[in-house]
């Protein structure tokens, strides 16, 4: 299997996904997604200003009402 570096890039849809952040719990959006190997990455922003970079399946929605 050939090496590949990540692919980066904006997300496609233009509607804002929600998460909770991983640390406070706040609402955080996500920025953009990198896909490195075969593991989707999200970088999330929460309303506390923190910021992650995590795989995107430790990422969990956040429920609109």
């Amino acid at each position: 299997c050939p090496q590949t570096g990540p692919t980066v890039g904006a997300l496609d849809q233009p509607d804002v996904t929600l998460v909770h952040c991983p640390e406070c719990d706040s609402v955080s959006s996500v920025e953009w997604h990198a896909t490195i190997g075969r593991t989707l990455h999200l970088k999330v922003r929460c309303i506390q200003r923190h910021w992650f970079l995590l795989p995107a399946d430790m990422v969990r929605t956040y429920a609109s009402t």
